[in-house]
């Protein structure tokens, strides 16, 4: 690896490291091809399509969508011939009112646009007879899993097999979800839990079987505890055999769901109805990157058709998954989609977030594929506390390509105070409006009403405690450094983390 204290503080290191084809592992360097050629070279901007779908292609490559002025003039023809030549290969959406490529129209919920654009008039037929030809196949009631706990499920349709399974009526077991914090609750009355199916039949004595029918609602199972008293202390103990006796109860309510729930037709035919306009209603989007060209890109490098698909995919879709293999050319890809989103005015701004080991690696590949990028890389050093201050004006003042940090230093920037408490004060107005919902309903669960109650008041008191700290904020908060788009390389760092909502 080259030496570079004498560079880390200037930005244009890495346009020296480019300089050279570095192999990591023989650690031999050779010259890189700007060295001997020109590898950029200019390409006159297109001033004039001999057609409608040829200037389509260039509005997608120069702006990443349907830009009818701008095909218009570039053809020399109005508008209106424009839309008739373009046909199907473009749709107008009844919901945003802008013009896009059938291949976005027709993917993605097909089954929220054909109702959008059915309920929009008559003017958009097209669309209508197009949807109808691309909506997913019904999802049949025998390959649906409809489990205790399924959130599309109706809460109506819980209380009803409530009523059913113990032979109560459905005022005696109330039950109310909150989809918001994915809780459901059964406020049972005294009838229910007193009734041989919640005692015996579907219960036990230690187990009542509305307790048993609420945990199975949030995926829990039961655990039955015995108290040891031992003079100076208590103990709690798992007494096996109530535990075992509980979960059996609890499977049989259980399988009794599942025979139960599409036992009736007309239920049957409501559900399947719920269960496909919720969750089978996509059609995947195919990309092809095909029409792109990538002004500035070093010469000597071509992406593969892979990398170019996914560059479209990113420009096309704000935020994607690159699920590449090793070796698949995920530098050149996110380095190629930021460069192609900046020039297509998409974006102002991108961070590139990489592992620890990898900044300067990244950053030289950077450069190699993209020799006059303007590039500021970040290193540890950077984000002590002397020079944060001095970080921030750099990446707010500059016009940056893009700005590489590594992992550890993405985790120390933080938000600004002001943005936390906007952000609390979101969330706590959102469960006040839950609780007004639910005040107005008679039959609210208490039960429901409280766990909202409790997630309000952590809410509450996490702003209070940001309120009244008298920390300021350092200099470095990402709400002010300008970046409006994040690229994250080996992002599964990062899976699973808490995400305090």
């Amino acid at each position: 690896m080259p030496n570079l204290v004498k560079f880390k503080e200037d930005p244009d290191a890495m346009l020296v490291m480019s300089l050279e084809d570095y192999d990591e592992v023989t650690g031999k360097a050779a010259k890189a091809a700007i060295m001997l050629r020109d590898v950029v070279g200019k390409k006159p901007p297109v001033t004039h399509v001999r057609s409608a779908e040829e200037g389509l292609l260039v509005s997608l490559n120069q702006h990443g969508m349907v830009d009818l002025p701008y095909i218009a003039s570039l053809y020399g023809k109005p508008e209106e011939q424009v839309i008739q030549e373009l046909a199907d290969l473009i749709f107008l959406d009844p919901e945003s009112k802008a013009w896009i490529t059938a291949d976005a129209y027709l993917s993605g919920n097909v089954r929220a646009k054909l109702t959008a654009a059915e309920r929009a008039g008559p003017q958009y037929l097209r669309n209508v007879n197009a949807l109808l030809q691309v909506q997913p196949e019904d999802v049949l009631p025998g390959d649906i899993d409809a489990g205790l706990g399924a959130p599309w499920i109706p809460a109506s349709d819980i209380q009803a097999f409530a009523a059913d399974l113990f032979h109560v009526s459905a005022s005696s077991v109330p039950v109310a979800h909150l989809k918001k914090d994915a809780v459901w609750s059964l406020d049972a009355a005294y009838d229910a839990k007193a009734s041989v199916a919640a005692t015996s039949e579907f219960g036990t004595s230690r187990a009542n079987g509305t307790w048993l029918l609420e945990l199975a609602l949030n995926m829990k199972t039961p655990t039955i505890y015995d108290t040891i008293d031992h003079g100076d202390r208590e103990e709690r103990v798992v007494n096996q055999e109530a535990t075992m006796a509980a979960r059996e109860k609890q499977k049989l309510i259980k399988e009794r769901f599942r025979s139960w729930v599409f036992s009736d037709p007309e239920r049957t035919e409501r559900l399947v109805r719920v269960y496909n306009d919720t969750y089978n209603n996509l059609r995947p989007r195919l990309f092809d990157g095909s029409h792109l060209d990538f002004t500035g890109m070093n010469q000597t490098i071509s992406l593969r058709q892979h990398q170019k698909d996914a560059v479209w995919r990113g420009m096309s879709s704000g935020n994607t998954l690159l699920a590449h293999v090793v070796g698949a050319g995920k530098t050149y890809t996110m380095a190629a989609t930021g460069m192609k989103m900046k020039q297509a005015g998409l974006i102002k701004k991108s961070m590139y977030v990489v592992p620890n080991h990898l900044l300067e690696q990244f950053a030289r590949e950077f450069m190699q594929l993209y020799p006059n990028a303007r590039l500021l890389v970040a290193s540890k050093e950077d984000l002590s506390r002397e020079r944060r201050k001095m970080l921030t004006a750099k990446i707010a003042s500059g016009d940056w390509d893009g700005i590489i940090v590594t992992h550890s230093s993405f985790e120390r920037i933080g938000m600004s105070r002001d943005y936390q408490e906007k952000f609390l004060t979101e969330q706590i107005a959102e469960y006040d409006q839950l609780l007004r919902e639910h005040a107005a309903d008679r039959g609210a669960n208490r039960n429901l009403v409280k766990t909202i109650e409790k997630q309000k008041a952590a809410r509450v008191e996490r702003l209070k405690d940001l309120l009244a700290e008298n920390k300021k904020d350092d200099g470095l908060v990402f709400d002010e450094l300008g970046v409006d788009h994040v690229f994250i390389d080996e992002d599964h760092y990062f899976k699973n983390l808490e995400t305090p909502t």
